[in-house]
């Protein structure tokens, strides 16, 4: 058979496919022999694999028949015929649109004796991609056969083991290589709450377990929520050169009634006594650069001392903000402005 856009190993079943999937073709095609699949079936002792189509029948002479499977999920998939009597057989495989991936005439010399009466070939395809395949098959002779697609199991997976989020905002989990429906579930609702479709929903600041129940497995998800307000750890003068002075936002909270406040502080190691602040323009952005409101002011009277810190709080009306219930977790800031006629910075 000749490769398309899945890779493909062909297998002589005498010799080389293992005992678990012997075991498997052969019962897809009991009526060559059940005595035989039994022997086969109690040489292993390895995992069933994922059964996609199992089929058999009595071929009519020339006429194709095609057969419908779904892989559920990217994985190797193995492609097993049986015959009772060596014939040529024209074998293709093609995706949803009809496109042939795969396909040959195989002469009847190619079929390899497995027992008594059963003929087989399997053909192993390697990280086959999710979705629908059709497998034809055309017997140029009087044949009974089966015809078996197995696909190796892979574990269900969730997409995160651990997740922070902002009170009040979302996150959503999923789950890889889910052969049922999933069930959801969080251990402490009052700190986050989880929906049939994985969406976590911060609700007050605490850790909570988001536990997904498929396929007979848990599989969870630590999630850790925080307070929605913007936070940075205090600068001190030695984080600011001396001759200069610099503005600092460390932390912005939504008040209940809308306002947003920012704490600031001014770091003066410029060697100069500081009286005021000039033409001070403080933007709050979001994770994504978008204004979430601005603070501004012409002149701002204070005296900071030589070497000292000044703390002080300014306030975004509700009515001025560009975004009234922003992640301030994740959120920045720019400032400009000058003192005494000096930039900050």
């Amino acid at each position: 058979m000749k490769t398309g856009c899945v890779s493909r190993k062909c297998l002589l079943s005498g010799k080389k496919v293992v005992a678990l999937w012997l075991a498997l073709f052969v019962c897809a095609v009991t009526l060559f022999g059940g005595q035989t699949a039994v022997k086969a079936a109690e040489q292993t002792s390895e995992e069933t694999p994922l059964s996609l189509l199992e089929v058999s029948g009595v071929a009519e002479l020339e006429v194709e028949k095609a057969y419908e499977f779904t892989v559920p999920y990217k994985t190797n998939v193995h492609l097993a015929v049986a015959l009772n009597e060596q014939v040529d057989v024209t074998l293709s495989l093609c995706d949803s649109e009809g496109k042939e991936l795969d396909g040959a005439r195989i002469p009847a010399a190619n079929w390899t004796l497995i027992s008594e009466g059963v003929y087989c070939l399997e053909f192993s395809y390697d990280a086959m991609p999710a979705g629908d395949y059709t497998v034809k098959a055309t017997l140029h002779g009087i044949a009974t056969y089966g015809i078996a697609v197995m696909a190796d199991k892979v574990a269900p997976a969730i997409s995160q083991k651990s997740a922070t989020i902002t009170q009040g905002f979302k996150t959503t989990l999923e789950v890889k290589n889910a052969l049922s429906d999933i069930t959801w579930s969080s251990s402490k609702k009052d700190v986050a709450t989880v929906n049939s479709k994985g969406v976590v929903t911060g609700k007050a600041a605490g850790t909570t377990t988001i536990t997904a129940t498929v396929d007979g497995q848990k599989l969870t998800c630590k999630v850790k929520v925080k307070e929605n307000k913007y936070t940075e750890t205090k600068r001190s003068m030695s984080d600011v050169p001396y001759g200069n002075g610099d503005l600092q936002v460390y932390k912005a909270v939504y008040e209940k009634n809308g306002d947003l406040t920012l704490k600031c502080r001014f770091i003066n190691n410029s060697g100069y006594k500081i009286t005021a602040l000039k033409n001070v323009k403080i933007v709050m952005k979001d994770a994504n650069g978008k204004k979430i409101g601005t603070y501004s002011v012409k002149t701002k009277k204070m005296s900071i001392a030589i070497g000292t810190t000044k703390d002080f709080n300014v306030t975004i009306k509700k009515d001025k903000l560009k975004n009234k219930k922003a992640d301030l977790r994740n959120a920045s800031y720019t400032r400009e402005g000058s003192y005494e006629y000096k930039r900050f910075y």
